[in-house]
Formats: structure tokens, sequence, C-alpha cells
């Protein structure tokens, strides 16, 4: 049995996932930084960069978005040797769709072959394909098929998604007909409409909250009443929906915002005392397993793989929760044999199949670190929710006192036999010890090789620091 926790009260909207209690997903939105993925637009071709095969579209936002060759609608049927110049031109609109957020350092990915949804069937207009859930049965999968193919029209895709199952020809022909009269009023818009343009945007919460639905069961508790109304037509017998209103945060009640707090720690223990340290970074994210406090009750050999089979759980867990996306190496302990590495790959895989981003398993390397992808939609946790810290600039570390006082020493020398006669510079208590040295030792050598008299100001600063505020 699964809770839902809904909290909408404020301008971040956000729900959380518990499964006895423990945060098993959590989704955040907030009206600026909200998912673009889904969105359709009328955008305008910004730049064309044929040696990327790709080109840059204007669709209103800060970051031009990324659209390649091959996601062109004229590029279907043509060969790859076509070069995109020949396909679109700078300056021509077209309807394009996001299928990737925007990132800190590049702009969202976009694509001109655009989905019509809706709980039960997917339309994609050029695609000129049929798909057909993999969860039902043979024989299901081949009926629907050939229902498709009696109604498609040239140049038209089709995905029959799990839930078409329940339903007869009849909802299927209006779903399509639906469908196809969305595409075209939006092909009609392309052509009146001035770029950029918003036409369609997606409710991702609704979205999201839906998916979540369809597996498992439980309760779901809300904090806002239109939207406890709005839910009351989603959900099903499966799910009991309350609403709830008190002074108390809906979250600080379940205890979600302390489990939250830990998504941001570097550090993350496992229940036998073993820990791993996560490092985000810009081209992949490093997790490192040790075994900490954990020296176990057996053998070696059995002590690092019940930690490595923990830590495997764990870091599945972890960049799940935390969003983490694109290439993952996890350096488990001691993981050099192909038994061992076998019980890990197989214990990572059943954990990514609780996934709903697709996670690629690649396998160990020959250093005997394990290699994964999953695939990026939209930034992670600490992306979306942080900003890069004004005292280190992103390093994680700030500048020493000590370095700070050499660094103080270099730059006052630079003074000597110049014209000044005395130097006024403000400082903090840690750094003027270093420079000081014992009994002032080595300020007072420092000011005789210099030729300057040094008054220091103590101030008050979060890293060491100092600044020489003036010169007589």
């Amino acid at each position: 049995m699964k809770n839902i926790i809904v909290n909408l009260l404020s301008r971040e909207q956000r729900f959380a996932v518990l499964e006895q209690d423990k945060l098993e997903q959590i989704v955040l939105y907030n009206e600026s930084e909200e998912s673009l993925v889904g969105n359709v637009y009328v955008g305008r071709i910004e730049k064309l960069v044929p040696g990327m095969d790709a080109a840059f579209v204007n669709f209103g936002r800060q970051k031009n978005g990324f659209l390649h060759k091959g996601d062109l609608l004229s590029a279907i049927g043509k060969g790859k040797e076509t070069p995109i110049n020949q396909l679109v031109t700078q300056g021509e609109k077209l309807l394009i769709q996001v299928i990737r957020d925007e990132t800190e350092h590049k702009g969202a990915r976009v694509t001109g072959i655009i989905e019509v949804s809706t709980p039960s069937f997917v339309y994609s207009y050029g695609q000129k394909h049929i798909a057909v859930s993999k969860k039902l049965a043979d024989a299901d999968r081949e009926r629907w098929r050939m229902l498709a193919e009696k109604h498609r029209e040239d140049n038209e895709g089709m995905l029959i998604r799990t839930e078409m199952n329940e339903k007869d020809e009849a909802f299927f022909i209006g779903e399509l007909e639906q469908c196809r009269n969305v595409y075209q009023e939006w092909q009609k818009q392309l052509i009146t409409a001035k770029s950029p343009v918003l036409l369609y945007k997606k409710n991702h919460l609704l979205s999201k909250l839906k998916d979540e639905m369809k597996f498992g069961s439980g309760s779901i508790y809300v904090d806002d009443y239109a939207f406890y109304q709005q839910l009351q037509k989603e959900t099903t017998a499966d799910w009991e929906l309350k609403y709830e209103r008190d002074k108390e945060n809906i979250f600080s009640r379940w205890n979600i915002d302390d489990q939250l707090n830990k998504l941001y720690k570097r550090i993350v223990w496992l229940p036998n005392g073993s820990f791993l340290v996560i490092e985000e970074g810009e081209a992949m994210t490093t997790i490192d397993v040790n075994t900490g406090k954990f020296t176990g009750k057996q053998d070696k050999e059995r002590t690092i793989a019940e930690t490595n089979r923990l830590a495997a759980i764990e870091a599945m867990k972890q960049i799940k929760l935390r969003n983490i996306s694109g290439i993952i190496l996890i350096d488990f302990i001691n993981c050099s044999n192909s038994a061992g590495q076998k019980r890990i790959v197989q214990e990572v895989a059943a954990c990514a199949k609780r996934d709903k981003q697709t996670i690629q398993v690649i396998g160990f390397t020959e250093l005997g670190v394990l290699q994964l992808t999953r695939k990026v939609q939209s930034g992670s946790l600490l992306q979306s929710t942080t900003s890069v810290c004004p005292t280190c600039e992103g390093l994680g570390r700030v500048e020493s006192a000590q370095s700070a006082a050499f660094r103080l020493e270099r730059e006052l020398m630079q003074y000597r036999q110049s014209d000044y006669s005395q130097a006024i510079v403000e400082v903090t208590k840690d750094v003027l010890i270093w420079y000081s040295g014992e009994n002032a030792v080595y300020k007072q050598k420092l000011e005789e090789n210099i030729g300057l008299g040094i008054e220091f100001q103590i101030i008050e600063a979060e890293k060491p620091y100092y600044h020489i505020k003036q010169l007589n």
C-alpha cells in the first residue's frame, strides 16, 4: 500500500510517494522552472549548424532549443546524406515539441515530429509505424496492431498503450479522430500564428500523478480543494482520496521534508554502517561505496558481498529520488571477480525496472567500475533546486586560512621600495593568526622586509578573507 501526499498550497507544487512511510518518489514543480517536456510551440529556426546536422530554434525561452536533423518532419524519407540546409531554412517557422528540458548549461532538446497523446493512445504524424504495449499478451498485441493498421492513414504513427486493451474499436476510433483533429488544428495555427508561441502546455503534475496511480493502490492526501475535486474524476477504486487542510504543512506532518533534505547530502549511510559518497558533475555522476563502520560477522568476502548488495539497492534508490541522469559510474568494493560483478548487475537491473526512466546497465569497466546511463528528461533535484555557492563558486571547498595568509604576504611584497609607508588591511582572525605567526614574529619581519607599517582590522566573514583597504 502506498500513500501519495500532494502539497499545492505554495507556488512550488509537489507530491511525494511513500511506502511504509519511506520516501520512494518526489516530484517538484514551480511556475518558473516546471518541465517543458511535451509542450508544443510554433518556433523559428534561429541558426543552422551543418557541421552538427542540427539547428537552434527560438521557441520563446532564454536558451534556444537544439533540433537534430533526424528529428525534422521534412527529413523523413530523405537520405542521411541530405544536408540540413536542404530541409529547413533560417527564419522558417515550424511546429516543435520539447523532448528534454534545458539544463544549467544546455538548451532544451526539441523535435519536429509531434506526438498527441491520451492515457491510452499516442498519435504521431510522420512516423509511419505502429507500436503496441509489450505488457499485453501476444494475441492482444496482434489484434490491436491489425486494428490500428486498418484505420491508419499515410504518414501516421500510433502507439497503443496498455489502458487501451480494456476498450473497444469504437473507443479507439474516437481517440484517433480526437488526436488527428488536435494535430490539424496545430498545423493551422502554424500558418497564422506569430512565432514563437506556445500552443499546448502539458499539466505535468497531474500527468505524473496519474502515472503513479497506475501502479499499486493506497491513499492520496491533498491539501488543495480545487485539485481534490479534479482528482475525484481521475481516481479509481484502487485509490482512496482524502482532502486535508491543517495549519501544519502536509509534508511536515508526514515527515517528508526531513527525508527530502537528506537528498542533498553527499554521504548516504546504509543500514549496516557502510555508506555511499555521491558526487554529481556536469559530465557524469560518480557513486563510491565504502564499508565504513561495517566489518561483518562473517568472513571478508561475505562482508564485501553484503555491502555491495545493500549499496546497489540504495544507489538505485538515490538515483531515482535525486533524478540523476546521464552517465553514472558506481565504484563498488573490491569487485573484480566475475561472479560478484554478475550478482551486482542483476541487483541493479532489478532495481532499474522499478524506475520509470529508461536505464541502461552497460556493465563493469576493466577497472571494476559499474557503468550505467539514465535517460535525461529534466535537471536533477540538485540542479533544479540549488544554485552555485557564491563563496566556493561550485568547488565545494574554500581557500584555507593558511593559503590566504600566504597570498596576502605575496601581495604586500609587491609594495617593497614603494612610496607608501602604511597599509590598512581588513582580515579575518584566522588569516591574521597564520600571517602573524607565534608572538607576531612573522608580522614584524615582514613589515621590516616590505618597509610598510601594517594595520589590521578584524572583520567577520564566511570564509578566510582579506582585503587591502588603504595604502598611505
